[in-house]
């Protein structure tokens, strides 16, 4: 990371608009306001008089939007057992793990992150450091401690309930803090939580019901953990507005897809966050057997034009969050271009979150997260490997 500057004016050889009616532009400029907006962009030869003649603040090969990473843990290090680190840790000290795993996200170009799992005290240390900063840190939305059980997958960053009246209150406590964007539940077990199994739901329909209607009623949109065939039904019925991982197992951790469950998910516009990564990525060049299922789980959800959404789940053990670019590989692998995917990574995870207002591409009126590169990833996606530069809310956080 270098120290944060301001950027009002950049030149490109190409700019990748990625909203995905823009076609890109040649030989570029463009210009960004005081406030980190973007003001104009355009051809070069077209910019505006107060600017033309001026030498850039940045010039590189390819400019496009900085990239949005929909599942990451930021309190989580990435280490062998960050489960453990994480419960032996101070508050102060897992905030200090989420500043150091997002300047991470930042060095490799990831400019929004949506956190979906931490402690509330870490969060709000989090959201009090950036806004006194604002000097280029990652746009964040958070759910804070997901809804578990008592004892369920997640239970130490301190959202399990026992009741539907205890979630109603937990829900109604979030939504008073304002440091959140999203709820997120676990419908299922997890991986990483002793004594719970992936495959096997934690509520009942009704009660994940008043959980969505709760929630809908602070303007708070669903996250679903599922990784059971059972859950991610539970989550599709209940009209969550996403599904986290979607692997499609049963209760013992078989291949379980399910045509009707996708076609519904299609049908209600309910976003699929497949959690590939470059353990995932891993796995799918040793060919696995699990790699093939979620592959081919892909693969359907593609074909039926489910939504998706970028998401890593960094900072779960072995995966550190400066990894993004194995799980593009990853989606790559089964058969997504290197063209969908830049679109995916910006302006399509930016539209599947709701904030394609705000970022995703690049347009005037839209936050300047910028990433610079020396080639165009629609070509070849390993041009990310290495950014020239990184831009989030009209300052430069790194470079090259």
């Amino acid at each position: 990371m270098c120290s944060p500057s301001p950027i009002r004016h950049i030149e490109a050889g190409e700019v990748i608009s990625s909203d995905g009616s823009t076609p890109n532009l040649r030989n570029a400029s463009i210009i960004i306001d005081a406030s980190g907006i973007i003001e104009w962009v355009g051809p070069t030869a077209d910019i505006p008089s107060p600017h033309r003649g001026k030498r850039p603040d940045l010039e590189a090969s390819v400019v496009m939007p900085g990239m949005i990473d929909a599942h990451v843990h930021l309190a989580f290090d990435g280490q062998a057992d960050p489960v453990e680190n994480f419960m032996a840790s101070t508050p102060q000290q897992r905030h200090q793990q989420m500043l150091r795993s997002a300047s991470a996200l930042l060095n490799v170009g990831v400019t929004t992150a949506r956190d979906l799992g931490s402690g509330m005290d870490e969060l709000d240390l989090f959201r009090s450091t950036s806004k006194k900063s604002r000097r280029g840190s990652l746009n964040l939305l958070a759910s804070g401690p997901p809804i578990t059980t008592p004892d369920g997958h997640l239970w130490y960053m301190g959202g399990g309930v026992s009741d539907i009246h205890q979630a109603e209150q937990y829900i109604d406590t979030l939504a008073a803090s304002k440091q959140v964007d999203w709820i997120k539940v676990m419908v299922t077990g997890g991986f990483t939580t002793k004594g719970t199994t992936p495959g096997q739901t934690q509520f009942s329909h009704d009660f994940l019901n008043t959980i969505a209607i709760r929630s809908r009623a602070h303007s708070l949109r669903i996250a679903g953990h599922a990784h059971g065939t059972t859950g991610i039904a539970q989550a599709a019925q209940c009209r969550f507005d996403s599904i986290e991982h979607c692997s499609f197992i049963t209760e013992d951790g078989l291949p379980d897809f399910s045509p009707s469950i996708a076609d519904e998910i299609k049908r209600l516009g309910i976003i699929v966050s497949p959690t590939q990564n470059q353990l995932a990525l891993e796995r799918i060049r040793t060919k696995s057997a699990i790699a093939d299922h979620i592959g081919a789980v892909i693969r359907e959800l593609d074909r039926r034009g489910v939504p998706f959404a970028i998401g890593t789940d960094a900072g779960i053990a072995g995966l550190s969050h400066g990894k993004y670019l194995g799980g593009l590989l990853a989606l790559q692998e089964f058969g997504i271009s290197s063209t969908r995917l830049v679109h995916s990574a910006t302006h399509g995870t930016a539209a599947a979150l709701g904030i394609d207002r705000t970022t995703g591409a690049i347009a005037t009126g839209l936050r300047a997260d910028l990433l610079l590169l020396n080639g165009s990833p629609e070509r070849d996606l390993e041009t990310l490997e290495s950014p020239q530069a990184v831009v989030s809310q009209g300052w430069l956080v790194t470079s090259a």
